[in-house]
Order: structure tokens, then sequence, then C-alpha cells
């Protein structure tokens, strides 16, 4: 439900005190504070389908976003928010400038007493596509392409409380000195740049916990994602992705998103309940191209675990978690290709 015009208007008076500040990026996405309220702001204009999203929080929890709508003094903000932002990791950040009335995503939940860690785990590929072009865009970008971790060495990591601590506090200090988003501490009781090793310790301790503690919620949960990327990755390989961008069927399905959302959608069922996928030749081509978005998108989505100072209990959320695009599917293709060539040379 939209936000009514009162509210609205109680949000510009807010803004003329209350600077907004960059707290977070994820995928095409961009996550703004002010006081007690996060807003999230897509870079670029994509097709969307909300259906996607809501299926993925019947299995797994979402984060509670909120539609708004962006305000005059917000749309001004906005604009000129890239010629106030500092931070190196943003460099090279394409910032959006949205108009007045466009929709965005709020929450209002946030308040002293939380602390929020954000992790993107990045499940290898298969072939390393995906790392090729992680690599190319952050090369584009001019940004340092840190290899203090590994793909996937976070789900890796969920085996063993140490080695889960040990991969959260590199993860953290990468973070510090090197301006990666593996992992990205929010304490919003604190305007502080860094926290001391006695937070860190509790904090990453918390986390901990909750992801190696057998048969809770969240272990469980985490367990069944790691399942379905393990089944995605078999039928997405760099091998899969030029046969895909190859066919003929592509020019067809590339443009037809509802149709691929809708797929999408019964395949992460079918994979959340536990079932399998039938060897990469024997799928129909739609599934092919489905798998590899599918793939992408929860290898890409972000973990928000929420700590609360007081009882120390954790809550987790995926987020990030709008499906691909097909068109991107060329882009990942030809960075794969370009890496391979560079490889024989």
């Amino acid at each position: 439900m939209l936000c009514s015009d009162q509210n609205l208007h109680g949000r510009d008076l807010a803004s003329v005190t209350s600077p907004l500040r960059l707290v977070g990026e994820g995928g095409r996405r961009l996550v703004f504070r002010r006081n007690k309220e996060l807003i999230l702001i897509s870079k670029v204009s994509a097709a969307s389908d909300e259906s996607f999203e809501q299926t993925i929080g019947g299995l797994f929890p979402l984060f509670p976003w909120k539609p708004s709508r962006i305000t005059e003094s917000l749309s001004q903000e906005l604009n000129a928010f890239p010629l106030q932002v500092r931070a190196k990791r943003y460099a090279g950040t394409a910032f959006p400038r949205p108009s007045p009335g466009e929709t965005c995503l709020s929450y209002t939940g946030v308040h002293d007493l939380l602390t929020v860690v954000c992790i993107k785990p990045h499940f290898p590929s298969k072939g390393g596509w995906i790392e090729s072009f992680s690599l190319q865009r952050k090369t584009d970008a001019g940004q340092h392409f840190c290899d203090c971790l590994a793909r996937g060495a976070f789900y890796k990591a969920c085996a063993s409380k140490d080695r889960l601590v040990h991969w959260l506090n590199t993860a953290y200090i990468c973070g510090l000195n090197h301006g990666s988003n593996h992992l990205t501490v929010y304490d919003f009781a604190s305007d502080a740049s860094a926290l001391s090793s006695s937070e860190t310790d509790k904090l990453f301790g918390a986390v901990a916990c909750a992801l190696t503690g057998g048969n809770n919620s969240v272990c469980i949960q985490i367990y069944k994602l790691i399942h379905m990327l393990e089944a995605l990755q078999r039928v997405s390989s760099s091998t899969h992705l030029q046969n895909v961008v190859s066919a003929k069927e592509y020019a067809h399905f590339s443009s037809n998103y509802r149709t691929l959302s809708h797929r999408a959608i019964e395949i992460a069922i079918q994979l959340y309940a536990g079932g399998k996928l039938p060897p990469y030749d024997n799928l129909p081509y739609v599934d092919k191209l489905v798998c590899i978005l599918l793939f992408k998108t929860l290898s890409d989505a972000s973990l928000l675990f929420y700590l609360s100072k007081s009882d120390e209990k954790v809550q987790w959320y995926l987020t990030d978690l709008a499906l691909k695009s097909a068109e991107r599917v060329g882009k990942w293709a030809f960075a794969s290709a370009a890496n391979d060539k560079h490889r024989e040379q």
C-alpha cells in the first residue's frame, strides 16, 4: 500500500533537518538512511515481477520493505547526492535520479537497539563465468578486485562455528581495508566507523551460533538455500551459458520476462522442497535459460541478520532478490568468452 499524502508530507518536513546517508548497495539498488528510516532506491528502471519475490518470501523470510512514493524533496536530494558521496566503495556507482511520484521501498523499524549484519556470500559459478563478469565490471569501473575470500567460502564455513567466525572477521576487515561487500555491519546505536574487537567477538559469535546451530530455523533454511544453489550450479556452467545464448530461442525468450519469472517460481518451489533437476541435456530450452537466471539471482542475494543488543536474539532475512533479466545473459556470456580467450593466450 502506498503512503498517504499526509505521511509523505511528514517525511518532507523530516528531511529538512535530517541528511540522507548512503549505507549500502545491493545489485541494482542503493540503500539510504534518514533517522530511523531506510529507503531502497533502484539504480535503473528494469523489468520486474513482484510475484517472484513474493513467492520467494513464502519460502524464505524477506526483508520487510514497504512500498512508498518519492517526494519532491527526496528527489532533489537523490539528484544532488552523487556530488556529495566520497566513499571509495561507491566509485563508479550509477546513482539514480528519480522523479517525484516514482515508487521506492522503505523500512521504518530501525531503532538504536539493533545491529544489522549484511552478508554477500557470492556462490561460485561452474566455469567461472560469474567471476569473469564481476572482474570485468570492477575493472571497467576502476574498482579494486579483492581476492581475500573465495566465492562460496561462506557456505563452506557454515559447517563449523570456528571456521565461520574466522570468515566473518576476515570479511569484516576486508570490507574496512578494501571496500569489499562480503560483509557490512550497520550499528545504528553508534556512528563509529568500525567496531571494537569485543563488539565483533560478540556480534559474530551470535551470528555463527545461529548459522551452525543444527536444527534451528536459520540453519535449516540456509541449507535449503545451499541445496537450491548446488542444483542450479550443475546446469548453469559457462559452457551452458554459451549454448543458451547462441540458441535460436534466445531472441524470443529474452524479452518475455513474465514467462521466465513464472517458470522461475515453479523451479524455485520444486528445489526448495528437495526436488532435483534433470541433466542439462534433458531440460527444455526455457528451463535452461531460467536456471541460469535463478542461479545468478540466488547467488547474488544478500543475507541480513538482525541482532537485538538487549537479548542477542538473531533474526535473518534474504534481500536483493529481483529476478535477473534475460538480456543480461548475453553480457555474462561475452565476459566468460573473453576470459577464456585470455587464458588461452
